[in-house]
């Protein structure tokens, strides 16, 4: 029993580590970068691996860039909440792009639903001005 136990962990530990994988990391950040990585907004730190699905929020006057596993930059632009795609946008994914108004603290979109961004500092209150996807 022990012997078949012991490959079905090992399984199962290389089947989570591949499913965390990074899809990239942020680099070159000036002003106020937060990331979400599934609970809260936090500031994010130069070097902090992303997976797909992470959120970039670059507040206006600010910049930061994504640096993905098969070495494609992107630079991020301020006023912006960016969602890490899948793939680089070399290798042909789209960046979901949010461009915010204004030092934004919450956003909503028009899609049925909505979110709020809370707890990031005292920042002004805005909404989403344009949403979509850019690619190279």
């Amino acid at each position: 029993m022990k012997t078949i136990l012991l490959p079905c962990a090992l399984l199962l530990f290389s089947t989570a580590a591949a499913a965390i994988e990074p899809a990239a990391t942020v680099n070159a950040i000036t002003g106020s970068v937060l990331v979400n990585q599934g609970k809260q907004f936090v500031p994010v730190q130069s070097g902090q691996a992303l997976v797909a699905g992470d959120r970039v929020m670059v507040m206006q006057d600010s910049g930061a860039a994504l640096r993905f596993t098969d070495g494609c930059d992107v630079r991020l632009e301020g006023g912006t909440i960016v969602t890490v795609p899948t793939m680089s946008t070399c290798a042909g994914g789209a960046l979901e792009v949010s461009r915010l108004t204004g030092n934004t603290a919450m956003a909503s979109t028009g899609v049925g639903g909505g979110w709020i961004l809370a707890g990031v500092g005292a920042l002004a209150i805005g909404t989403v001005l344009s949403e979509g996807t850019i690619s190279p």
